[in-house]
């Protein structure tokens, strides 16, 4: 196994200077290292695979040759070809966010349009599940220690606002007696 350099890790380097002096960790330590960092460096090229030139028509659709995009199946390339000779188009490229420009492509090319939001956008479920695991922790904090979050969750995650005048208006008043 190569030296493992520690340097790099704070505590780790603390722990190797005060168990031995020439700094270096047991080969079973480093190996536990080594698979740890092997498997987030495999989960980092998972969440942000590398740039392939091949998906170019996604990023700049106007500005590249059609037998470029690899990835794409012949009728995919035809559709693209089609695309590619709708100035109005090109115009619309221009003025919108490369998101935005795709998402209004869905009605009228939807393989491609699909194809590209499935590269721009390749995590929103993930993001959506941190979201909730984080409003959760939040919510169970030893302030607000509820055992039943369910309810004040789904609230708490959705994209809907609720509208209090008519939830107030539809409650029945305590009158004084």
């Amino acid at each position: 196994m190569t030296f493992f350099h520690v340097s790099i890790f704070y505590i780790t380097n603390k722990y190797c200077t005060k168990k031995n002096s020439n700094k270096e960790l047991p080969n079973e330590i480093q190996s536990i290292f080594v698979k740890h960092l092997m498997a987030i460096e495999s989960s980092f090229r998972n969440y942000f695979p590398s740039s392939d030139s091949g998906s170019n028509w996604i990023k700049d659709p106007f500005n590249m040759a059609v037998t470029n995009a690899k990835h794409l199946s012949i009728l995919e390339q035809d559709i693209l070809v089609e695309l590619l000779c709708d100035t109005s188009l090109k115009l619309q490229f221009n003025k919108t966010e490369l998101t935005i420009f795709w998402l209004l492509l869905r009605s009228d090319y939807p393989a491609l349009a699909n194809k590209a939001l499935q590269h721009l956008i390749p995590f929103c479920a993930t993001y959506l599940c941190e979201q909730a695991f984080s409003v959760l922790l939040y919510m169970k904090s030893k302030y607000r220690n509820k055992l039943n979050v369910e309810a004040d969750l789904r609230i708490k995650i959705s994209n809907i606002e609720p509208d209090i005048a008519i939830l107030v208006s539809r409650k029945q008043l305590h009158l004084s007696h």
